[in-house]
């Protein structure tokens, strides 16, 4: 009996404990959307994206050039009807233009690698700013839990406006999207 008046005891302190913490949410996804540096980040980045894909196109159009180049220098370098010298030096316009194609290959690889680790490290700053700026304001609003929205909706508090204040308030003025002008005076 005394185990049970026991377990009650803990059960009840525990869920007085459970009820006097304060939660709060915030909605993860109109952060990423409103946070004026994931914008200006994402638009960034998909210039670059634009930019390589531009790239890999010019890329393949020169290396399938390359590689008719080089099925003529190979057959030019197996024909017995042409000068040895002539063959040897249409194996080495073949050689050569195989490490052209590679160079091509290896330079646009360190390109896309770049602009990976650029994406990357663009999110992980993205993404520190915004855990600082949560704690800041459920500190600020004395918030024991703050969950993603997509995960608890119910939450009592929502601090997804004050998160994006704190954040967009850490905005250069140079970025900042320009005041509507003043309507003109009636007469």
């Amino acid at each position: 009996m005394k185990k049970i008046f026991a377990i009650i005891a803990v059960l009840a302190l525990s869920a007085g404990v459970a009820s006097a913490q304060k939660f709060g949410v915030v909605d993860m996804q109109r952060i990423s959307q409103s946070y004026w540096k994931a914008q200006s980040d994402t638009k960034s980045l998909q210039e670059e994206q634009q930019r390589l894909q531009e790239l890999q196109q010019q890329i393949t159009g020169s290396v399938e050039e390359l590689g008719k180049q080089i099925e003529a220098d190979n057959q030019d370098a197996e024909n017995t009807a042409l000068s040895q010298d002539r063959r040897d030096a249409a194996k080495k316009d073949a050689d050569d233009k195989t490490a052209q194609i590679q160079q091509y290959k290896t330079s646009f690889q360190v390109q896309v690698q770049r602009f990976q680790r650029r994406a990357q490290e663009a999110q992980a700053s993205i993404e520190a700013d915004v855990a600082v700026s949560i704690k800041k304001v459920a500190q600020s609003s004395k918030l024991d839990v703050v969950f993603n929205a997509q995960v608890a909706p119910y939450a009592s508090v929502e601090i997804t406006d004050q998160v994006l204040s704190d954040l967009n308030s850490t905005q250069p003025k140079e970025t900042a999207p320009a005041a509507a002008a003043p309507a003109p005076a009636a007469k």
